[in-house]
C-alpha cells in the first residue's frame, strides 16, 4: 500500500498494520540505492550500474514502465551468489544506505504498532532479499517482496512469482 504508513486493520487479534518500502519507509529509490551499493562492493559491472541508470532516467520520463520482465533483470544481480552473501550484502546495504534515509514518521508509527503487539508486515515490491534485511533490521516479522529463486542455495538471477505491484 504505497504512501501510507498508517493503513491499520482492527482484527480479532489486535491491529494489523501494513507498509511500503519505497516512498513511505525509506526516502528515496531503493533500487537505485541498492545498484550503487553493488557497485561500489564490486557486485556489479559499471556497464550495469549505466544501463540502470539509462533506464530509471526513461522512467521518470515515462517513456518506459515497470514490467515483470525489468524485474527479472533486476534479480540478475545475485546470480550466483549464495543466500548467506546475499544475506550479508543485504544487512550492509540497509545499515549503510537505507537507516540514513528511514523516514523518522513512518518509522516511529511502525515502532509504535510493534510496541502495542499489533501485527505488521512490510509489503514492497522491492526484490525480496531488500525488504527481508529491512525486516530484520526493523524487527518485523512478516514481509513480502518480489519473489528470487534460490536454487541449492544460490540465487538463479530469476524470479519464483510477481511482484506485488499494481493489480
Amino acid at each position: 500500500m504505497t504512501g501510507s504508513s498508517n493503513n491499520a486493520h482492527r482484527g480479532d487479534d489486535g491491529a494489523v498494520a501494513f507498509f511500503d518500502l519505497d516512498g513511505t519507509l525509506v526516502v528515496g529509490q531503493t533500487t537505485l540505492l541498492l545498484v550503487r551499493f553493488l557497485r561500489k562492493a564490486g557486485v556489479v559491472s559499471r556497464a550495469f550500474v549505466v544501463g540502470t541508470g539509462l533506464w530509471f532516467l526513461g522512467y521518470k520520463l515515462r517513456l518506459v514502465r515497470v514490467t515483470e520482465s525489468s524485474r527479472e533483470k533486476g534479480a540478475g544481480v545475485f546470480a550466483g551468489l549464495g543466500e548467506p552473501e546475499v544475506d550479508d550484502l543485504m544487512d550492509r546495504f540497509v545499515d549503510e544506505e537505507l537507516v540514513p534515509r528511514f523516514h523518522p514518521a513512518a518509522t516511529a508509527a511502525l515502532a509504535e504498532h510493534l510496541a502495542e503487539g499489533d501485527h505488521v508486515m512490510v509489503i514492497s515490491a522491492a526484490l525480496d532479499p531488500v525488504v527481508k534485511a529491512l525486516c530484520r533490521r526493523l524487527r518485523v516479522d512478516h514481509c513480502v517482496g518480489t519473489p528470487c529463486e534460490v536454487v541449492e542455495g544460490s540465487y538463479s538471477g530469476r524470479l519464483t512469482g510477481p511482484s506485488p505491484h499494481a493489480d
